[in-house]
């Protein structure tokens, strides 16, 4: 029906509802539908035009149009496209004026003789054997030019045509759906859907970003997420082709700029020895961590859990147990969640996050679990 509806209300319409069309069939084409199709479609434009209902139920053109074309019959889906050929193309012969088509010889026309000269000698001879409303409206010529490379000869050609196939525009830019997770440990994580150009940099979406929030594109970090682990941060120079959708989350952190970034994880031990990890990742940016005491910094990640657990109860379980077992115990990990074997408290209980390259994150200077 889309492909009817954006046929009725051009000339074709005007010219059924008139029945001028009656005139026109012409039962004797071999290859038309003896004036079966013609007839089925004028009876349907009267319909939509002078009919009381305030819908039509094409039935009948159904039928006949399913009788005239197989592949259109049943009640399966369709290609609009290939109904709106087929419909032309059978209108025309129905009422294609030429009862007798003469053989026509298409000849090479010479690079000498203009296009127009040569336009007007093959759309004359294809008038020869084509020739309805349908013509009138909806053929035109193409010109093609072939030139021999060993010879050099030149010759052009102009075909006929009743419709052109393009292609819809593609978008020039595309949704993202990106997460915000904020320093402040109150505020839970959002996601928002930001237009970015197709073509685009892991840039644009920052300034998407900084457009719908009040953060600063300096005080973001874009990263990849795969539910609770931070799977690698972006640069803002990544083409966003090269970023496979759905591969992982696109999450966005607050940060301070320049001072270095600390990925924290939640985790806790259940029947087994591995970990599960719950919440969402967040970060944590010390500006002098080595003249920092490791209870400060115990108390700066348990703020940041506060989103996700009950910390505050904790850490008086944590004061009430003993120090060689507590509640909380806070932990180092590589960029593959593997735990390392390091001492974050010093013995004057100062904090100890020297550690070795080879154990550190890629993607950050460590990462730390604090487990339940």
């Amino acid at each position: 029906s889309s492909g009817i509806n954006a046929e009725w209300p051009l000339r074709p319409g005007e010219f059924f509802i008139s029945n001028k069309y009656e005139s026109e069939i012409n039962e004797k084409n071999p290859i038309g539908n003896r004036g079966e199709l013609a007839r089925a479609y004028g009876d349907l434009m009267k319909q939509i035009w002078f009919g009381t209902s305030p819908s039509v139920a094409p039935r009948h053109f159904k039928s006949v149009l399913g009788h005239c074309a197989p592949q259109f019959s049943g009640y399966l889906q369709q290609d609009s496209q290939e109904l709106m050929a087929f419909l032309l193309d059978g209108l025309h012969e129905d009422l294609n004026r030429i009862s007798n088509k003469p053989y026509i010889n298409q000849e090479d026309h010479p690079e000498n003789i203009a296009d127009s000269v040569a336009a007007e000698i093959s759309w004359t001879n294809h008038k020869k054997r084509n020739d309805s409303i349908i013509t009138d409206l909806f053929h035109g010529q193409y010109r093609s030019r072939l030139e021999c490379p060993d010879c050099m000869k030149v010759s052009k050609i102009f075909d006929p045509f009743m419709y052109l196939s393009v292609s819809l525009p593609r978008k020039e830019e595309k949704i993202k759906e990106v997460d915000l997770i904020l320093l402040n440990p109150t505020r839970r994580r959002t996601r928002y859907k930001v237009m970015v150009p197709r073509d685009g940099i892991a840039g644009d979406i920052l300034k998407a970003m900084e457009f719908h929030t009040a953060l600063k594109t300096e005080n973001m970090l874009l990263c990849e997420v795969s539910q609770t682990i931070i799977e690698s941060t972006i640069d803002k120079k990544q083409k966003l082709r090269d970023i496979k959708d759905g591969r992982y989350w696109m999450c966005v952190f607050e940060r301070k700029p320049v001072i270095p970034v600390i990925w924290v994880y939640s985790a806790y031990k259940g029947y087994t020895s591995y970990l599960k990890y719950f919440g969402d990742p967040f970060i944590i940016q010390l500006s002098s961590p080595g003249s920092m005491a490791y209870k400060d910094f115990e108390n700066e990640v348990f703020l940041k859990m506060s989103r996700y657990a009950d910390v505050d109860g904790a850490q008086r379980r944590n004061e009430e147990e003993s120090e060689s077992d507590p509640v909380f115990r806070i932990r180092v990990v590589n960029q593959f969640g593997v735990e390392i074997s390091h001492e974050l408290c010093n013995p004057d209980g100062s904090l100890n996050l020297a550690i070795s390259k080879k154990e550190k994150s890629t993607d950050c200077d460590s990462a730390l679990i604090p487990l339940l």
